[in-house]
């Protein structure tokens, strides 16, 4: 600092008629620092979240490469990614330019603090590479807490090791296309649930994770991640891909432990087994929100567990076949979701939005339309279902219930166009239904 202020004052006195004071000293250093955007008088962390706000330190912008052999340019492609993401900084930006990008096998950055982003999502497109299996043998092994475990197999893998600090990854403004299988791979090696070992050959495209995988929320990272407009597609085949019957097994996956937040805001994913799945994140703000995306054509359209709280909004799932949104706590007590304003198009066997074991939820103005065995399972304490439309929605049950209450409290229905309610805790005097609201 000394020498900087030595510097400063020689360069004011060298202004004619200038009398350098401490005074005018403190207001250049002052004004000097705010217009870095870092400003050095804040604590660590916060600087660190400012700048990947406001500014970063490098901005390296990656182009596609001219090759005309489709394994040299997805070859370069590659290169010239993973070295971009090897040499960022924290709070550094790596954009890929407008073009089409080829990539041969997974990209993999380990403590990637900053953003990732291409010049547009109609701008900038990253496929695999025609004609080639995808490689993900090098992609690292995980393996949770509870005994589920899977060989990598990621498009982008952005995992972060153990730490104290606050951290954000911010990945948007591109497209995805998954066109092709990968290199074989494993779940559930050891037979977790006490299901067989499977054999894969589908692709996840984004997963930023803590490596650690702790379930038991000990000793949690604070990893925020954001991921914001993406279009990813991906393609359906039950003979290629046989497990996952899709191209991709899921669009975009943050895994925890963190006491960070995740934000996805303005995705669109097509043909995916899952489009979202989010885990394991407690941060107080919500933990995770989802809004403005569109999800299509999947298994399971939203999956996230062991999360302290929910806001999903303003979302479209268009032909769900499993479960549209799937919120669990698997051990790990929620403290409140919010679903609300999604339009939920069902073609499934199961559930357009399951909550299992949740507490202080609100499900209102939400559109079910299609079918499924039930529009709002509700598994847990302090339901609000209210204001939601099931005019154009058929509940595959025999008492044709479309809201299903199951080992549930104190939990409140009213106001539901067409409302139908069933199951084992329909007539639990702790919970208040309402009559229904005629469909127009």
């Amino acid at each position: 600092m000394s020498n900087l202020k030595e510097k400063i004052m020689k360069t004011l006195s060298g202004i004619s008629g200038f009398k350098p004071t401490y005074a005018a000293i403190l207001i250049f250093l002052t004004l000097l620092l705010n217009s870095s955007g870092n400003n050095l008088f804040l604590p660590n962390s916060t600087r660190l979240v400012n700048s990947l706000k406001s500014s970063s330190l490098n901005n390296v912008k990656v182009y596609p490469s001219s090759a005309a052999e489709v394994l040299v340019k997805a070859q370069e492609d590659w290169q010239n990614i993973n070295n971009a993401l090897q040499d960022a900084g924290s709070g550094d930006v790596v954009e890929l330019a407008e073009g089409l990008f080829y990539l041969h096998k997974t990209i993999i950055k380990y403590d990637f603090i900053g953003t990732l982003k291409g010049s547009g999502k109609g701008q900038t497109t990253v496929q695999t590479a025609p004609g080639i299996v995808f490689d993900v043998s090098e992609a690292p092994f995980m393996e949770w807490n509870n005994d589920y475990t899977t060989e990598g197999h990621q498009m982008f893998c952005l995992p972060h090791q153990y730490n104290t600090e606050e951290r954000m990854v911010i990945i948007s403004d591109m497209k995805i296309v998954v066109s092709e299988p990968t290199t074989p791979y494993q779940v559930n090696i050891h037979g977790a649930y006490g299901q067989l070992p499977e054999t894969n050959n589908s692709l996840q495209v984004f997963n930023v994770y803590y490596e650690g995988l702790d379930n038991d929320l000990l000793n949690p990272i604070h990893l925020n991640v954001h991921y914001k407009d993406i279009n990813i597609t991906g393609l359906e085949d039950s003979i290629v891909y046989k497990e996952y019957l899709y191209s991709i097994s899921c669009g975009l996956v943050a895994l925890g432990a963190s006491s960070g937040e995740v934000f996805v805001d303005d995705i669109n994913i097509t043909n995916a087994y899952t489009g979202i799945g989010i885990h394991v994140w407690t941060g107080g703000g919500p933990s995770v929100t989802i809004k403005g995306s569109r999800i299509e054509n999947v298994l399971w359209g939203i999956s996230s567990e062991m999360v302290k709280s929910w806001v999903i909004s303003e979302n479209e799932i268009i032909n769900s076949q499993q479960n549209g949104i799937y919120l669990s706590t698997f051990g790990y007590q929620n403290e409140s979701a919010v679903l609300e304003d999604n339009l939920l198009f069902m073609d499934a066997i199961n559930y357009a939005i399951n909550g299992i074991k949740l507490k202080n939820v609100k499900v209102r103005n939400n559109v079910f339309t299609g079918s499924s065995k039930i529009g709002v399972r509700a598994k847990g304490d302090n339901w609000l279902i209210e204001d939601n439309d099931f005019c154009g929605f058929t509940a595959n049950r025999p008492d044709g219930a479309n809201i299903v209450l199951r080992q549930a409290s104190n939990c409140t229905v009213k106001d539901n166009a067409n409302q139908i309610v069933g199951g084992s805790s329909a007539n639990d005097p702790s919970n208040s239904i309402e009559e229904p609201k005629d469909c127009n």
